[in-house]
């Protein structure tokens, strides 16, 4: 009586667990986990300019009026003003695969595109997905690298920071509150939350500032914007050609 009563506790155990696998796998991020560890590539880190054109020309390039129109729908990008702020610019298509190599350093391409609906789908899909757009400015990605560079030249940690978000499509920027004519929706934009930049084993307002300062008299200057966010950890930049600096979000 007793071995059948362990054999079916047992059971019920096993049972529990694959309930629980099969539970967590239709979950976004545990996919999106367990396939980061499939799929990406442990190569050496970006560190060049040439390095960075040599991944983004491996990826196809889709202009704006050759994207899916359940694309353009979706994202709300045929739109106005969107439509008129999109047009011109090339999208790179990405598989499944692509979106974990990495593209500055050991920085990942996921780690720049948005975590809305697409991406998503994109990373539920099975097998070879329909593919995901992405849209960024490769000076965006320069200026990064030279963020990194500078802080490494500087003997502070060139990783201490970790991206939030780079390309964000229309829809999903308006969602959690962008500016309506955000520079995140035409790839020329990166959100960081900044670490331990001085490497005193402390997060303080002290690494944020090295980052600003940083930005502000050497990387971004007089060509792009700078968000300073007082009072928190985060830290905007873009390239959109022209100074502009603030600090509400």
């Amino acid at each position: 009586m007793k071995y059948f009563k362990l054999k079916y506790l047992i059971i019920a155990l096993v049972v529990g667990f694959l309930a629980s696998c099969f539970a967590a796998w239709q979950y976004w991020r545990v996919r999106d986990f367990i396939y980061e560890q499939a799929f990406a590539p442990s190569g050496p880190p970006i560190q060049t300019k040439a390095q960075i054109d040599e991944v983004l020309a491996s990826f196809e390039k889709i202009t704006f009026s050759q994207l899916p129109p359940t694309y353009l729908k979706q994202t709300q990008s045929n739109q106005a003003p969107f439509n008129k702020m999109l047009k011109g610019k090339s999208f790179y298509k990405l598989q499944k695969e692509d979106i974990y190599r990495k593209i500055v350093d050991n920085y990942r391409i996921k780690s720049f595109i948005a975590k809305d609906p697409a991406y998503k789908a994109h990373v539920m899909s099975w097998g070879k997905s329909e593919g995901l757009y992405w849209l960024v400015d490769k000076k965006l990605l320069y200026k990064f690298i030279e963020l990194q560079h500078s802080l490494k030249e500087a003997d502070y940690n060139p990783n201490g920071f970790l991206v939030v978000n780079g390309f964000r499509p229309p829809k999903y920027n308006k969602a959690i509150g962008g500016a309506s004519k955000s520079r995140h929706i035409v790839g020329e934009a990166v959100d960081i939350l900044v670490k331990d930049v001085n490497k005193d084993g402390k997060v303080t307002q002290a690494d944020k500032t090295i980052i600003l300062d940083l930005l502000d008299q050497e990387v971004i200057g007089i060509m792009g914007g700078i968000g300073r966010y007082p009072k928190t950890m985060s830290v905007h930049f873009d390239v959109r050609g022209y100074k502009a600096r603030w600090d509400s979000y």
